[in-house]
């Protein structure tokens, strides 16, 4: 069964749940202080609502935990709500919580393609900015077309990276991804490339504007490499869980590599 912060409505969820623990609906409407099962019924099919104890009871029911509990909330909360300002503040609770419970995507299979642009990291982590650009906006910033665009969404919705909203916005599914090791050295390669040969495109437009370019060159032997790279990848890996801990108000690459010379 999916992760609750997946789900766009509580009745799917309620109901997945219910097929998934083998609790039969007389027993849920008993906990519920529903009259029948049938009233259950009139609930999962959006023709009644949950009330705000009811909630509660579903959460000690199916085991909820206080961040799932509070996604579960604003969900039925926002589902019903009467007001177009009610919905929209639920809704904005919803993407918050959803931001702060992203779970790493593990893909057991050399899908090259997930990999295989430079902006796809950027296309996922703007999706999860409070203040977003307009597509055609984006595209011209990432130098690509509206089409590319489009056509980049749509591969990342394919491979479980991303999905649409409520509101029919691209947002993010993962914002971390782990790859098979023997997938590793085919899309590293590619993905390496193009970051590269972007970097190279924007470098005079950025260099006395936004970019921050670093140009010591350290030279060290061969026996200290790994040691080395250990080092700094630990570093990035703090910066990567401190970047997922902040609110994001803007995105920025590093480029960090090693070369054998002789």
């Amino acid at each position: 069964m999916r992760r609750i912060f997946e789900y766009d409505s509580y009745r799917d969820f309620v109901a997945e749940v219910i097929a998934e623990k083998n609790i039969t609906a007389t027993a849920v409407a008993e906990r519920l202080g529903l009259k029948s099962k049938s009233y259950l019924g009139l609930i999962l099919s959006g023709k009644k609502r949950l009330q705000p104890g009811q909630i509660h009871e579903l959460r000690d029911l199916f085991g909820l935990g206080p961040a799932e509990f509070d996604y579960f909330f604003h969900l039925a909360m926002g589902e019903d709500a009467a007001s177009k300002g009610a919905v929209r503040y639920h809704r904005e609770r919803l993407d918050e919580i959803r931001r702060q419970n992203q779970a790493s995507r593990k893909s057991m299979q050399p899908a090259q393609d997930v990999l295989s642009r430079w902006f796809y990291p950027i296309l996922l982590l703007h999706s999860t900015l409070e203040t977003r650009m307009p597509q055609p906006q984006l595209a011209k910033s990432l130098g690509i077309t509206v089409k590319e665009l489009a056509a980049a969404y749509e591969d990342l919705g394919k491979n479980g990276l991303m999905r649409r909203d409520d509101r029919g916005e691209w947002v993010a599914q993962h914002v971390k991804l782990r790859i098979n090791k023997r997938a590793w050295n085919t899309m590293q390669r590619r993905f390496l490339k193009d970051q590269i040969a972007n970097a190279s495109k924007i470098f005079d437009a950025s260099y006395e504007n936004t970019g921050k370019f670093y140009s010591q060159t350290i030279t060290f032997a061969r026996g200290s490499f790994e040691d080395v790279w250990e080092v700094i990848k630990e570093r990035m890996d703090r910066l990567a869980d401190r970047s997922d801990a902040e609110k994001p108000e803007e995105l920025v690459q590093l480029n960090v590599q090693f070369y054998k010379v002789i």
